[in-house]
């Protein structure tokens, strides 16, 4: 009986040992399991004793704290705050054993020395310590900040702001909006700001490159009509950036929009008044086109006459009435091309060409102009140029030989004993270019020198009573001087009160190529032309009067018509070898006569026909030019040009209709 009793105790305490461990051995595998569980987690989970020293954490602590999880086994878990100085263990823990476990943020000290933010979650497991948890919050925390001054900065800034999230729809507006629109954020919160803003006028385009952008986690700005609360339509230029966190995922996006609306108002009336000031300069244009073309029409009667009645027998009080007339008509002349060119120049009409020119052709063109005055002044007059000679350029002659033509004028106009010095030389850079440099020099009055810095300006003039005696309007040097810039070089002068003048420019031009054919510049003392079939066509009959006289002075046989529709019909009847002809005529203007004689094909296609008028702005020039005319000579005429222009028409050249 008791060995049957032994047996029944022994089998249920073998039985009560396998259920123990077989319990043992479940809680083992749970337990591991657990600890799987928790390496996982991406947050910190630690173990405390009473001492508050680390007995466990999870391999999360890696990440957040850094070094191994080993390594802070033993360490008293206040060693790793930033500031353990106010650390109570007892008041992060909650009081209620049953209650969620107290949170707070605080600062611990990373192993390579930065600082990470965490949560810190703790709760008491009875007298054996403690366990909790690490959230890191470190990007958070520097996202909140710059969340806080980006909020800082909206609501101190006049700019419209609107923060959105990652599907567009409003989580903020700054109160710069509110005021603007008349949306406060409770009316935006929600809602995607297109949808509220935009009206019937926005345009579609603009809409749907902000929605691609959006679409594409792209910034954009682009300029856009909104409307407010009230219906009341403003530009606003905005700004869209997207807002990545720090896994490159869209987060949301920040809009900055400026208002336009002013800026817009001011730029319409900004073109307005440019508008209004183009129209002022066309017309200011148009009026010193008629101008010049009334005031240049009798001036060749009143200069060719004068040069007719020189070549004749006159008693000397009346070859000096004639000279005198000559002088004054010129001085008007040269007033009248100053203001035409200060007006161009005003306008920034002025070209400047780029051909290739021969330059000492072009100074001998200008020095063959002047030399009579200087010997009819007994004044000397030195020219010197080196001597391996002058370059072919490329460049603008004419400009050129203004400029010179200007500043030897005034050398020769101030210098009443003495003489006048022109020397010019090439400096050859390394960029196969030259400087052309010039100096001329004069023994005249000098400048003051209070007045140097003056002499370039407009209107300005050096000496006032030497002004009065010869004229003009001291625009000359100002040209000269805007020229010589717009050529790119440099003009200066030097000068001593009472002992004379030196001034010099130079100008960077490029050397031409070997072979170019050098533009012919025209010279001053010419020989006469060939006798040449002239069609003469000018409604005015002093100029035909004139004209005619000087050609046929000359040698030459002139016929007369008064309009283009006569010159028209005269060309097919006789043989002419160039016709000359003015533009503003009744009936039939120079330019449509011009255009349908070359229409009549043939020997007419290629006729020399040469435009006179007083009509030289530098647009009309090139449309006479294009329009079928070969050369344009301004009014009044320059009778060395023209005599030179005549002399490249070899007689035979036209002729039709007997060709």
């Amino acid at each position: 009986m008791s060995e049957n009793s032994n047996d029944a105790d022994t089998e249920r305490l073998d039985l009560q040992v396998q259920a123990t461990n077989r319990l043992i051995e479940a809680l083992a595998a749970s337990e591991q399991t657990m600890r799987r569980r928790i390496e996982l987690i991406s947050d910190v989970v630690f173990e405390l004793d009473q001492d508050e020293r680390i007995v466990f954490v999870n391999r999360a602590w890696t990440n957040v704290v850094g070094g191994a999880p080993e390594a802070a086994l033993g360490k008293r878990f206040v060693d790793f705050l930033a500031e353990p100085e106010d650390w109570r263990i007892e008041a992060n823990v909650a009081a209620d054993p049953d209650a969620a476990p107290r949170a707070s943020a605080r600062a611990l000290k990373r192993a390579d020395g930065a600082l990470a933010w965490v949560e810190i979650s703790l709760t008491r497991l009875g007298p054996a310590g403690y366990l909790g948890t690490l959230h890191d919050v470190t990007r958070q925390r520097a996202y909140q900040r710059e969340l806080e001054q980006l909020s800082l900065v909206a609501n101190n800034t006049d700019n419209l702001v609107i923060i959105a999230d990652a599907d567009g729809r409003c989580e903020w507006v700054n109160p710069a909006f509110t005021a603007r629109t008349g949306f406060a954020l409770e009316e935006m919160l929600g809602k995607r700001p297109g949808h509220v803003l935009q009206g019937p006028d926005t345009d579609p385009r603009a809409v749907a490159e902000i929605a691609r952008a959006l679409r594409e986690n792209r910034s954009v700005s682009t300029e856009i009509l909104n409307y407010t609360r009230r219906g009341e339509p403003y530009w606003t230029m905005v700004h869209i950036n997207p807002i990545l966190g720090a896994d490159g995922k869209l987060q949301r996006f920040v809009s900055v929009q400026t208002d336009t609306t002013r800026l817009r108002a001011i730029q319409s009336e900004l073109e307005t008044a440019k508008a209004a000031a183009e129209a002022a300069s066309r017309d200011k244009s148009l009026l010193l086109a008629n101008v010049s073309h009334e005031l240049r029409t009798p001036m060749t009667g009143v200069l060719g006459i004068a040069e007719l009645l020189l070549a004749t027998d006159l008693v000397p009080q009346q070859r000096r009435f004639v000279e005198v007339m000559q002088s004054s008509g010129n001085l008007l002349l040269r007033i009248i091309n100053d203001v035409l060119e200060f007006s161009r120049i005003e306008e920034g009409r002025i070209e400047i060409e780029e051909k290739p020119f021969d330059l000492a052709a072009a100074i001998a063109g200008v020095v063959d102009i002047l030399a009579p005055m200087f010997r009819e002044k007994r004044l000397a007059f030195d020219v010197r140029l080196p001597s391996e000679g002058l370059p072919k350029l490329v460049g603008d002659a004419a400009r050129f030989q203004q400029i010179l033509y200007n500043i030897l004028g005034n050398a020769l106009k101030f210098t009443q004993v003495g003489s006048v010095t022109l020397a010019v030389d090439c400096a050859p850079t390394a960029a196969g270019a030259t400087h052309v440099l010039v100096w001329v020099r004069d023994t005249g009055g000098g400048i003051a020198p209070t007045k140097l810095e003056s002499i370039f300006r407009p209107f300005e003039q050096a000496d006032k009573s030497v002004a009065q005696r010869f004229g003009g309007f001291g625009l000359g040097l100002w040209i000269c001087k805007r020229l010589v810039e717009r050529m790119g070089g440099e003009i200066s002068a030097a000068s001593v009160l009472d002992r004379g003048s030196e001034f010099f420019f130079s100008l960077p031009l490029r050397l031409a190529e070997a072979g170019s054919a050098a533009e012919r510049v025209p010279a001053g003392s010419l020989a006469d032309a060939a006798t040449l079939d002239i069609l003469l066509a000018d409604d005015s009959d002093v100029n035909r009067l004139v004209i005619k006289s000087v050609l046929e002075k000359d040698g030459h046989r002139v016929v007369e018509v008064t309009d283009g529709a006569q010159a028209l019909e005269r060309v097919q009847t006789a043989a002419f070898d160039v016709v000359l002809m003015d533009i503003q005529m009744p009936v039939m203007d120079g330019l449509a006569a011009a255009e349908k004689i070359r229409a009549l094909g043939g020997a007419f296609a290629r006729m020399p026909i040469f435009a006179l008028t007083a009509d030289i702005v530098s647009e009309r020039r090139e449309a006479y030019l294009s329009g079928g005319f070969d050369k344009v000579l301004a009014k009044p005429i320059d009778w060395a040009l023209l005599k030179q222009t005549l002399r490249t028409v070899p007689a035979g050249s036209g002729r039709t209709p007997e060709n």
